[in-house]
């Protein structure tokens, strides 16, 4: 009878840490991700005509998730995903967003990067940066154009 009582102990033991042993390597990245922006910005390039930088954060509260594109509401610019490998700087398709993490996208970092944008836009010039998520879909970001020297700080 002992013997039975034992084997049960032993049995509901490891039931019990094999439980635990998946809650916690699981659980960190399960669930949905939770996105938010903050401190975004457009700078144009002060080297080259018809360009601009965006830089922000993606906080993320919950499960992993992956940037893999961007679209601007700016007619004829194209949105790229530039990503720093090393000391070179090159194009990216797809950049981690990691679960209770985020993604710094920062000046002499991986950014995201606008090209053909027409003369008419300067300095003041509103438009909407879709940030575009494998899981979370879609992110609409309203932007103000800047130059470097104007770096203002916003939440979304």
């Amino acid at each position: 009878m002992q013997r039975n009582g034992c084997r049960r102990f032993v049995t509901l033991y490891i039931a019990v840490l094999i439980f635990f042993e998946l809650a916690l390597f699981t659980g960190c990245n399960s669930g949905p991700p939770r996105l938010r922006i903050e401190n975004a910005r457009v700078e144009l390039s002060e080297a080259m005509r018809g360009e601009a930088s965006v830089f922000l954060t993606i906080q993320n509260d919950g499960g992993n998730d992956t940037l893999i594109g961007a679209r601007t509401g700016i007619p004829g610019t194209l949105a790229d995903i530039h990503e720093l490998r090393g000391p070179v700087m090159v194009l990216s398709k797809a950049l981690p967003v990691p679960a209770k993490g985020k993604l710094d996208l920062a000046r002499s970092g991986s950014h995201i990067m606008l090209e053909g944008i027409p003369a008419s836009v300067n300095q003041g010039y509103h438009f909407t940066l879709t940030l575009v998520f494998k899981k979370s879909g879609n992110i609409p970001v309203p932007l103000v154009v800047t130059t470097s020297k104007e770096l203002p700080r916003r939440r979304f």
